[in-house]
């Protein structure tokens, strides 16, 4: 069980953060450092904050589990990668989306520019970047 009282999580995913929460290269593993950054704003996110769930003082996974997704009975169980099941589910949003259209994210040129000054890669993978979370090659 976690506890969920006096902490608050309230930062943009700015590159800097991403790199942190990526533990490595951000080019590989931007995904994995969204979705973290996602997991603290839904639990520890401003009282405001639209991303914050319900959760009360003390939460179980399972109780996150099922406030964050739409269905958690068959998509999101076990730990598995959900099958593309309802467009409205957090599982079904880009790491664009999070990044910069949800209402507390990034400027997506300034974010794009922070990243190129790390990673110079083409417009073309930087959109494959943002859209699947892997550059194709």
């Amino acid at each position: 069980m976690m506890n969920n009282s006096n902490l608050i999580f309230d930062v943009y995913p700015n590159v800097d953060l991403l790199q942190i929460l990526a533990k490595g290269s951000l080019k590989q593993n931007l995904s994995k450092a969204v979705r973290l950054w996602v997991i603290l704003r839904s639990i520890y996110g401003d009282e405001t904050d639209q991303m914050r769930l319900q959760l009360g003082e003390k939460f179980t996974y399972s109780d996150w589990n099922k406030l964050f997704f739409i269905t958690t009975e068959k998509e999101h169980k076990n730990y598995k990668i959900p099958t593309n099941h309802n467009v409205l589910c957090p599982c079904a949003k880009t790491i664009r989306h999070w990044l910069f259209d949800c209402n507390i994210g990034c400027h997506s040129q300034e974010w794009e520019r922070s990243l190129l000054q790390l990673y110079p890669i083409s417009p073309l993978e930087l959109n494959s970047l943002l859209s699947t979370g892997i550059i194709n090659k």
